[in-house]
């Protein structure tokens, strides 16, 4: 994304004398000037140029285009030409939504809620005096694993100790919650765990309720990286409501219909949602739903990836059964397993603590 309409500006400018350059002095026959995309979406509402918005809108942004091309052509006495952009993102970021059901809530563990900031920040700069204390000035012949090895490890122990500090500083209370989610970060959210993209998320549900819950968002796969624990505006954790009885709860990842869909792998055989389109009835926010598709079953997945679901799955799952009654039993189970979705159908969350 271009941040500021100053390097919009400068850009179109040197593409218009390009431009100017090849009908003049060559005579060429053009009458479109493509001007590329860049349009970025502000996606924090800061409006700041930072990583995550832009400091302009629809109307500076061509403003700024029209205006260099068209100085540009004027100095240079050739027509103003046709000017196509090709702003993929900012057309097509507000289409789509992802919303995402919790399955539980449960607290972070706290083995250091009694410490302070000021010894957590003592521990970090004691930790980054050991770091840098002994540089390696490796001689011929000389081994330095041991030295790399002692770096690592007082790295990794000050990135936790730094976040463990950052959380404290932008909490408001000691207990953070893990939201678990019916979700893969991988598949629905690639370009949060690749390119470290914050999308703006909220609850939809219960919105005349305060959030008392600092929460993180944490998938149901098994990697390490299947987290979100960074949010719009620095924020480490989302405002979030303690579950209840009723079930239901939902968060919504808006402005993620630029390249989720298109990105989104098959890490852990999980693949893409159920899609549900729906239309505007018009300016008094109503709308109807269009059609439901659900998402891509097991057995859709697996056959992605190359493999005979009925050889190298089914086949091979049966052959372990020792009994008819088993193998009838387990084929049952494969057979549900295989034409439903990865995701989680059928659950109750439990209350939070």
């Amino acid at each position: 994304m271009i941040p500021d309409t100053k390097t919009v500006h400068d850009a179109a400018t040197e593409a218009a004398g390009i431009y100017c350059n090849l009908v003049k002095k060559y005579d060429a026959e053009m009458t479109t000037l493509d001007c590329g995309g860049g349009l970025g979406v502000d996606y924090d509402g800061t409006r700041s140029g930072g990583d995550m918005s832009v400091s302009y809108g629809l109307e500076q942004y061509a403003s700024s285009i029209v205006q260099a091309v068209r100085i540009k052509c004027d100095s240079n006495g050739v027509p103003h030409p046709v000017l196509c952009t090709e702003s993929g993102r900012a057309m097509v970021s507000h289409h789509s939504m992802i919303i995402l059901e919790a399955l539980s809530a449960t607290p972070d563990p706290q083995d250091d809620i009694n410490t302070t900031h000021e010894e957590l920040l003592s521990v970090v700069k004691g930790l980054m005096r050991t770091i840098q204390k002994d540089p390696i000035i490796p001689s011929e012949g000389t081994a330095v694993n041991v030295d790399v090895e002692g770096i690592q490890k007082h790295g990794i122990e000050l990135y936790k100790v730094a976040k463990k500090l950052s959380k404290k500083a932008t909490s408001d209370a000691h207990i953070i919650y893990n939201y678990h989610m019916n979700l893969s970060v991988f598949s629905l959210v690639p370009d949060f765990w690749g390119i470290k993209q914050l999308f703006p998320m909220m609850p939809v549900r219960r919105l005349n309720e305060e959030p008392t819950h600092k929460g993180t968002l944490v998938d149901i796969t098994c990697d390490s990286d299947g987290k979100i624990e960074k949010f719009i505006d620095g924020g480490l954790t989302l405002p979030l409501h303690p579950l209840d009885d009723d079930g239901g709860y939902y968060v919504v990842v808006l402005l993620s219909g630029a390249y989720q869909e298109a990105l989104a792998g098959k890490h852990n055989l999980f693949s893409g949602p159920s899609l549900v389109h729906v239309k505007s009835t018009g300016t008094d926010g109503g709308f109807t739903i269009d059609c439901g598709d659900l998402g891509p079953t097991t057995e859709e997945v697996i056959m992605t990836m190359r493999y005979n679901v009925q050889l190298d799955i089914k086949e091979a799952i049966l052959n372990k059964a020792r009994t008819p009654e088993e193998e009838e039993l387990v084929g049952e189970l494969v057979d549900q397993v295989l034409k439903t979705m990865p995701y989680l159908n059928e659950y109750k969350p439990p209350r939070t603590t």
